[in-house]
Protein backbone atom coordinates (compact mmCIF):
# COMPACT_ATOMS: atom_id res chain seq x y z
CA UNK A 1 0.00 0.00 0.00
CA UNK A 2 3.10 2.77 0.79
CA UNK A 3 4.25 1.57 -2.57
CA UNK A 4 0.68 2.34 -4.42
CA UNK A 5 0.66 5.89 -1.98
CA UNK A 6 3.64 6.79 -4.06
CA UNK A 7 2.92 6.15 -6.96
CA UNK A 8 0.33 8.76 -7.31
CA UNK A 9 2.31 11.27 -5.48
CA UNK A 10 5.15 10.79 -8.32
CA UNK A 11 3.09 10.89 -10.68
CA UNK A 12 1.31 14.45 -9.51
CA UNK A 13 5.20 15.50 -8.87
CA UNK A 14 5.75 14.49 -12.69
CA UNK A 15 2.92 16.08 -14.20
CA UNK A 16 3.18 19.47 -12.33
CA UNK A 17 7.03 19.36 -13.02
CA UNK A 18 5.71 18.58 -16.93
CA UNK A 19 3.54 21.76 -16.75
CA UNK A 20 6.20 23.69 -15.02
CA UNK A 21 8.22 23.27 -18.15
CA UNK A 22 5.56 23.66 -20.80
CA UNK A 23 4.85 26.60 -19.46
CA UNK A 24 8.33 27.74 -18.83
CA UNK A 25 8.77 26.80 -22.73
CA UNK A 26 5.13 28.95 -23.83
CA UNK A 27 6.73 31.57 -21.57
CA UNK A 28 10.32 31.55 -23.94
CA UNK A 29 8.38 30.88 -27.13
CA UNK A 30 5.97 33.50 -26.68
CA UNK A 31 9.67 35.92 -25.52
CA UNK A 32 11.22 35.30 -28.89
CA UNK A 33 8.22 35.43 -30.55
CA UNK A 34 7.14 38.94 -29.92
CA UNK A 35 10.65 39.66 -31.68
CA UNK A 36 12.68 40.30 -28.65
CA UNK A 37 16.15 38.79 -26.86
CA UNK A 38 16.25 37.36 -23.80
CA UNK A 39 15.97 39.55 -20.83
CA UNK A 40 18.80 39.77 -18.45
CA UNK A 41 19.51 37.66 -15.48
CA UNK A 42 18.37 40.00 -13.63
CA UNK A 43 14.81 40.33 -14.81
CA UNK A 44 14.63 36.82 -13.86
CA UNK A 45 14.97 35.23 -17.40
CA UNK A 46 17.66 32.07 -17.43
CA UNK A 47 18.80 32.13 -21.24
CA UNK A 48 20.45 28.85 -21.65
CA UNK A 49 17.42 27.30 -19.50
CA UNK A 50 15.23 28.86 -22.10
CA UNK A 51 17.47 28.00 -24.86
CA UNK A 52 17.33 24.63 -23.98
CA UNK A 53 13.74 23.58 -23.95
CA UNK A 54 13.48 25.63 -27.19
CA UNK A 55 15.85 23.44 -28.62
CA UNK A 56 18.16 26.10 -29.64
CA UNK A 57 22.29 25.99 -28.48
CA UNK A 58 22.50 27.00 -24.57
CA UNK A 59 24.90 29.87 -25.67
CA UNK A 60 24.11 32.68 -28.04
CA UNK A 61 26.97 34.64 -29.83
CA UNK A 62 26.53 38.44 -28.69
CA UNK A 63 27.50 39.29 -32.14
CA UNK A 64 24.60 40.28 -34.17
CA UNK A 65 23.91 37.25 -36.13
CA UNK A 66 21.68 34.85 -35.55
CA UNK A 67 22.15 31.10 -35.03
CA UNK A 68 21.91 28.51 -37.58
CA UNK A 69 18.59 27.01 -36.72
CA UNK A 70 15.58 28.35 -34.52
CA UNK A 71 12.25 26.68 -33.32
CA UNK A 72 9.48 27.25 -36.07
CA UNK A 73 7.63 30.22 -35.52
CA UNK A 74 10.72 31.90 -33.05
CA UNK A 75 12.75 34.57 -34.17
CA UNK A 76 14.99 37.26 -32.49
CA UNK A 77 15.22 40.68 -33.33
CA UNK A 78 18.81 41.77 -34.26
CA UNK A 79 19.84 45.71 -33.83
CA UNK A 80 20.06 47.72 -37.16
CA UNK A 81 24.40 49.07 -36.60
CA UNK A 82 22.85 51.36 -39.65
CA UNK A 83 19.61 52.44 -38.84
CA UNK A 84 17.32 54.25 -41.83
CA UNK A 85 17.66 57.93 -41.53
CA UNK A 86 13.82 58.09 -41.99
CA UNK A 87 11.55 58.99 -38.69
CA UNK A 88 7.74 60.63 -38.41
CA UNK A 89 6.85 63.54 -36.67
CA UNK A 90 4.22 66.08 -36.81
CA UNK A 91 4.84 69.74 -38.09
CA UNK A 92 4.72 71.36 -34.75
CA UNK A 93 7.55 69.18 -33.66
CA UNK A 94 9.53 70.32 -36.94
CA UNK A 95 9.03 73.97 -35.80
CA UNK A 96 8.96 75.55 -39.45
CA UNK A 97 9.66 79.38 -39.44
CA UNK A 98 7.10 82.01 -41.05
CA UNK A 99 8.84 82.57 -44.52
CA UNK A 100 10.52 79.25 -44.87
CA UNK A 101 10.70 77.79 -48.44
CA UNK A 102 8.13 75.48 -49.67
CA UNK A 103 7.77 73.47 -52.53
CA UNK A 104 3.80 72.24 -53.62
CA UNK A 105 3.17 69.86 -55.63
CA UNK A 106 -0.60 69.10 -56.90
CA UNK A 107 -0.98 64.94 -57.12
CA UNK A 108 -3.85 65.17 -59.03
CA UNK A 109 -3.37 66.87 -62.15
CA UNK A 110 -0.04 65.99 -63.80
CA UNK A 111 -0.19 68.60 -66.34
CA UNK A 112 -0.15 71.35 -63.67
CA UNK A 113 1.48 69.73 -61.11
CA UNK A 114 4.11 71.56 -60.72
CA UNK A 115 6.51 71.20 -58.34
CA UNK A 116 6.06 74.84 -57.65
CA UNK A 117 8.36 76.75 -55.13
CA UNK A 118 6.54 79.08 -52.37
CA UNK A 119 6.38 80.46 -49.06
CA UNK A 120 4.94 78.99 -45.54
CA UNK A 121 3.21 82.28 -44.21
CA UNK A 122 1.76 80.12 -40.79
CA UNK A 123 -0.04 77.30 -39.31
CA UNK A 124 -2.90 76.59 -36.06
CA UNK A 125 -1.44 72.71 -34.97
CA UNK A 126 -4.57 71.07 -35.17
CA UNK A 127 -6.10 72.71 -37.55
CA UNK A 128 -4.27 74.56 -41.15
CA UNK A 129 -1.39 75.40 -43.19
CA UNK A 130 -1.00 78.61 -44.63
CA UNK A 131 1.33 79.09 -47.68
CA UNK A 132 1.30 81.81 -50.10
CA UNK A 133 -0.56 80.77 -53.60
CA UNK A 134 2.66 79.95 -55.82
CA UNK A 135 3.36 82.37 -59.02
CA UNK A 136 4.28 81.31 -62.51
CA UNK A 137 5.22 84.49 -64.44
CA UNK A 138 4.04 86.87 -61.40
CA UNK A 139 0.43 84.22 -61.95
CA UNK A 140 -1.42 82.43 -59.61
CA UNK A 141 -1.28 78.74 -60.19
CA UNK A 142 -4.83 77.72 -60.65
CA UNK A 143 -5.37 75.41 -57.87
CA UNK A 144 -9.04 73.92 -56.19
CA UNK A 145 -10.35 73.36 -53.03
CA UNK A 146 -10.32 69.97 -52.87
CA UNK A 147 -6.76 69.60 -54.65
CA UNK A 148 -4.43 66.93 -52.91
CA UNK A 149 -1.31 68.42 -52.67
CA UNK A 150 2.26 66.96 -51.43
CA UNK A 151 4.37 69.30 -49.90
CA UNK A 152 8.58 69.30 -49.20
CA UNK A 153 10.34 71.45 -47.11
CA UNK A 154 14.00 71.51 -45.92
CA UNK A 155 15.74 72.73 -42.62
CA UNK A 156 19.18 72.24 -41.28
CA UNK A 157 20.18 68.34 -42.07
CA UNK A 158 16.00 67.40 -42.78
CA UNK A 159 14.59 66.85 -45.84
CA UNK A 160 10.69 66.36 -45.20
CA UNK A 161 7.41 66.24 -46.73
CA UNK A 162 3.80 65.63 -46.51
CA UNK A 163 0.56 65.01 -47.58
CA UNK A 164 -2.37 67.70 -47.61
CA UNK A 165 -4.90 68.89 -49.37
CA UNK A 166 -6.07 72.47 -49.76
CA UNK A 167 -9.27 73.19 -47.97
CA UNK A 168 -9.57 77.23 -48.87
CA UNK A 169 -8.23 79.10 -51.95
CA UNK A 170 -7.89 82.67 -50.85
CA UNK A 171 -7.49 85.99 -53.18
CA UNK A 172 -7.86 88.68 -50.70
CA UNK A 173 -5.87 90.61 -49.67
CA UNK A 174 -3.21 88.61 -51.80
CA UNK A 175 -3.45 84.69 -53.09
CA UNK A 176 -2.72 82.40 -50.33
CA UNK A 177 -4.00 78.96 -49.47
CA UNK A 178 -5.03 76.39 -46.72
CA UNK A 179 -3.81 72.88 -46.63
CA UNK A 180 -5.09 70.55 -43.78
CA UNK A 181 -3.05 70.61 -41.17
CA UNK A 182 -0.94 67.22 -41.32
CA UNK A 183 -1.84 64.39 -38.81
CA UNK A 184 2.47 62.90 -39.64
CA UNK A 185 5.51 65.11 -41.26
CA UNK A 186 8.29 62.22 -43.14
CA UNK A 187 11.59 63.70 -41.98
CA UNK A 188 14.90 62.18 -44.00
CA UNK A 189 18.03 62.89 -42.29
CA UNK A 190 20.84 63.54 -45.10
CA UNK A 191 24.15 62.76 -43.28
CA UNK A 192 26.92 64.48 -43.52
CA UNK A 193 28.23 67.62 -45.76
CA UNK A 194 24.83 68.13 -48.39
CA UNK A 195 26.58 67.66 -51.63
CA UNK A 196 24.32 67.26 -54.76
CA UNK A 197 24.66 65.89 -58.11
CA UNK A 198 24.49 68.61 -60.80
CA UNK A 199 24.60 69.36 -64.43
CA UNK A 200 26.23 72.53 -64.73
CA UNK A 201 28.85 74.09 -67.28
CA UNK A 202 31.59 76.56 -66.40
CA UNK A 203 35.08 77.57 -66.66
CA UNK A 204 38.09 76.78 -65.17
CA UNK A 205 41.60 78.98 -65.55
CA UNK A 206 45.16 77.97 -64.31
CA UNK A 207 47.83 80.66 -65.63
CA UNK A 208 50.75 78.79 -63.50
CA UNK A 209 49.76 75.54 -65.06
CA UNK A 210 49.17 76.61 -68.68
CA UNK A 211 50.88 79.25 -71.37
CA UNK A 212 47.39 79.67 -72.51
CA UNK A 213 44.88 82.81 -70.75
CA UNK A 214 42.21 81.11 -71.95
CA UNK A 215 40.01 79.17 -69.59
CA UNK A 216 39.30 75.67 -69.91
CA UNK A 217 35.64 74.75 -70.57
CA UNK A 218 34.37 72.28 -67.60
CA UNK A 219 31.18 70.13 -66.09
CA UNK A 220 30.54 70.56 -62.60
CA UNK A 221 29.33 67.19 -61.57
CA UNK A 222 28.19 67.80 -57.88
CA UNK A 223 28.21 70.32 -55.65
CA UNK A 224 28.02 71.63 -52.17
CA UNK A 225 28.41 75.08 -50.17
CA UNK A 226 32.52 74.28 -49.64
CA UNK A 227 33.29 72.77 -52.36
CA UNK A 228 32.75 70.97 -55.83
CA UNK A 229 33.56 68.01 -58.56
CA UNK A 230 34.75 69.16 -61.86
CA UNK A 231 35.08 66.95 -65.02
CA UNK A 232 37.31 68.50 -68.05
CA UNK A 233 39.00 66.68 -70.95
CA UNK A 234 42.39 68.41 -70.32
CA UNK A 235 43.88 68.64 -66.29
CA UNK A 236 43.34 71.81 -64.78
CA UNK A 237 46.57 71.59 -62.29
CA UNK A 238 48.35 69.56 -59.51
CA UNK A 239 46.83 68.88 -56.52
CA UNK A 240 47.02 72.50 -54.32
CA UNK A 241 47.14 74.24 -57.23
CA UNK A 242 44.90 77.32 -57.57
CA UNK A 243 42.30 77.82 -60.58
CA UNK A 244 39.70 80.71 -60.93
CA UNK A 245 36.31 78.95 -61.43
CA UNK A 246 33.22 80.32 -62.53
CA UNK A 247 29.70 79.04 -63.30
CA UNK A 248 26.30 79.99 -63.22
CA UNK A 249 23.26 78.58 -61.96
CA UNK A 250 19.10 79.16 -61.49
CA UNK A 251 17.50 80.23 -58.01
CA UNK A 252 13.77 79.93 -57.82
CA UNK A 253 10.90 81.31 -57.14
CA UNK A 254 11.59 83.71 -60.14
CA UNK A 255 14.61 81.87 -62.12
CA UNK A 256 17.32 84.98 -60.87
CA UNK A 257 20.47 83.57 -62.71
CA UNK A 258 23.39 83.94 -60.88
CA UNK A 259 26.87 84.01 -61.83
CA UNK A 260 29.64 82.82 -59.45
CA UNK A 261 33.60 83.58 -59.95
CA UNK A 262 35.56 82.48 -57.10
CA UNK A 263 39.07 80.67 -56.47
CA UNK A 264 39.06 77.40 -55.68
CA UNK A 265 42.33 75.36 -54.21
CA UNK A 266 42.50 71.37 -56.31
CA UNK A 267 42.23 69.12 -53.27
CA UNK A 268 42.38 65.39 -55.66
CA UNK A 269 42.71 64.57 -59.42
CA UNK A 270 42.28 61.21 -61.13
CA UNK A 271 41.83 60.36 -64.54
CA UNK A 272 39.08 58.31 -65.68
CA UNK A 273 39.77 56.95 -69.24
CA UNK A 274 35.94 56.34 -70.71
CA UNK A 275 36.93 54.70 -74.38
CA UNK A 276 39.26 56.58 -75.93
CA UNK A 277 38.27 59.83 -74.17
CA UNK A 278 40.01 61.38 -70.92
CA UNK A 279 38.26 62.81 -68.62
CA UNK A 280 39.76 64.28 -65.44
CA UNK A 281 38.37 64.80 -62.32
CA UNK A 282 38.65 67.31 -59.88
CA UNK A 283 37.46 67.44 -56.66
CA UNK A 284 37.81 71.52 -55.49
CA UNK A 285 37.45 73.38 -52.59
CA UNK A 286 35.70 77.15 -52.95
CA UNK A 287 38.00 79.96 -51.36
CA UNK A 288 36.45 82.79 -50.15
CA UNK A 289 33.21 83.22 -50.88
CA UNK A 290 30.82 86.38 -50.16
CA UNK A 291 28.23 85.88 -47.38
CA UNK A 292 25.96 86.64 -50.19
CA UNK A 293 27.41 84.37 -52.15
CA UNK A 294 27.07 81.65 -49.98
CA UNK A 295 23.36 82.01 -49.26
CA UNK A 296 22.51 81.54 -52.95
CA UNK A 297 24.26 78.65 -53.31
CA UNK A 298 23.00 77.56 -50.01
CA UNK A 299 19.06 78.33 -51.83
CA UNK A 300 20.18 76.73 -55.22
CA UNK A 301 21.27 73.09 -53.63
CA UNK A 302 18.36 73.34 -51.32
CA UNK A 303 16.35 74.03 -54.18
CA UNK A 304 17.71 70.65 -55.82
CA UNK A 305 17.23 68.42 -52.61
CA UNK A 306 13.39 69.54 -52.59
CA UNK A 307 12.90 68.47 -56.03
CA UNK A 308 14.55 65.23 -55.75
CA UNK A 309 16.05 63.64 -53.07
CA UNK A 310 18.04 61.34 -54.68
CA UNK A 311 20.28 63.84 -55.93
CA UNK A 312 21.97 63.91 -52.25
CA UNK A 313 25.82 62.47 -53.04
Amino acid sequence: NSENAQAPASSSAAARENGNRREEGTVSKGILGKGTRHCSNDAGCRPGRDAAILGAPPHWPESPHLPESLPPGSEINVPDPNPPAISLGTLDQLQPHVGDRLQLELLADVARGGPYFTLLIGYVPGHSVLVRTPLVQNVPVPIREGDPVLVRTFSGRHASSFESTVTRVCRSPFPYLHLAYPQTVRQTLIRGAIRVRVNLAGTALNPDYTDSDLPNPITIADLSVSGALLQSHTALGETGNKIELAFKFLVQPNNYEVRLTTSADIQSLRNSRQGNDDTFVHGVRFQHLHTTESLLLQSFIQQIVLADRSSVV
